[in-house]
Order: C-alpha cells, then structure tokens, then sequence
C-alpha cells in the first residue's frame, strides 16, 4: 500500500548476490531519508508497522512469527530470514516475505489468502541492515530457498510528479513503484464488444475490441 522505494534490487550490492540475485528489498521514503527524528526509534522508521499485503492467490505453506525486532543498528544473523510468509500460488510457484514486526501476522499455516489480502505487519527481525520489507519469488516452500526472476503482473512507476504503468516487469534498484488499484484495473480491462476512443495528439482513433 502507498508509494514505496526499491532500496535493493535483483543483482543489489549488499546481499542480492549469486544464487541469491533475484530479490527486492522495499523501504518507504520521505525527501530521501527512510526515518524522521534521530533514527535511533523502531517507530522512526517510515515502513515500520506499515500493512504487507500477499502479492497473489494462494495458501500459506510456512510461517514465522515470533522473532524479536532488532535494536537499531543490530542484526540478528542466527534468524537470517526473521518472521516470514511463504504462499504457494502453484506447483512450483511460492512468494516469500521477510524481516515481519513479530506476532503481527494476521494468517496461520493451510490459510488461504487473495491478492490484495493484509498479512502481517513491516518489522526489523531477521538479518535487515534496516526495517524493509524483503520479498522474491521461489519454486520451493523452504525459508531461504534460491530466489528465480519473476516480472509484476503490473504496477506503476513513480518518476518525479508522472506516473508510468508497467506490465510484466521487474522494478530496478531505487525505484519507486506502487500498487495498481481496483480503478486503474478497471480502466484497463477490455471485453469483446467493447467500443472506445484513444486521442493522441489531437487526433481521435475508434477502437473496437
């Protein structure tokens, strides 16, 4: 929900590496800085305790939620993965969500969830260098299994004050992207029979699908 920024992308510096590559990392930013204050706060933290929603149709196949948020400036490497969702959309088809506030999830294991649906709550457990949300896409239902390139369905873009809609894409590092509301599917969800105009540059183009 809301705007958000890829603070690392697949291929990232710090620790999207290797056989690990293909994963994002989400932060949400006010005027280029992640927290207000001195930052020395988990509640300084702009995604902190911000709603994780689940990217897809699914079934909760795995769950973490009892590990603790780290201080600030702590990592804790024993729980690399801290408290997490793992869905199953398919046969080899599961999203993975990391680094969750402890005992925030809204879910149990066997529960089926819908795109869109609240699942837990953003926290600093795990291995973080700072509250984010990790997310990536996995054919196997194991915390930490090898991540594989999978495109959004669709999202948009946010450059400056314009918007960009992308479709089947992947968002690169410093980004910032947000979720395609119900309107905006809407808009774009054409039926057989449907009529429609399109103007480009003063020009008026019938259109029927």
């Amino acid at each position: 929900m809301g705007k958000w920024k890829i603070a690392q992308g697949n291929n990232g510096p710090h620790t999207h590496k290797d056989e690990y590559q293909f994963a994002l990392d989400f932060v949400v930013e006010d005027d280029g800085k992640t927290y207000q204050g001195s930052g020395q706060q988990l509640e300084d933290y702009f995604c902190y305790g911000q709603w994780v929603i689940a990217p897809g149709d699914g079934i909760v196949v795995a769950l973490e939620n009892n590990v603790p948020d780290n201080r600030i400036g702590e990592v804790n490497a024993l729980q690399n993965w801290g408290n997490t969702i793992v869905i199953k959309h398919t046969e080899s088809l599961y999203a993975q969500l990391c680094h969750l506030l402890a005992g925030s999830s809204l879910v149990r294991v066997v529960d089926l969830v819908y795109r869109g649906q609240v699942l837990a709550r953003v926290g600093n457990s795990g291995r973080a260098p700072e509250h984010l949300l990790h997310f990536q896409v996995q054919p196997y239902p194991a915390f930490g299994s090898k991540p594989m390139p999978y495109p959004f369905a669709r999202y948009k873009k946010i450059i400056g004050e314009k918007e960009e809609l992308r479709f089947y894409d992947i968002p690169e590092e410093s980004d910032v992207v947000e979720n395609v509301y119900p309107s905006i599917n809407t808009a774009f969800s054409f039926k057989p029979g449907m009529e429609f105009t399109i103007k480009i540059n003063e020009e008026v183009f019938p259109i029927r699908v």
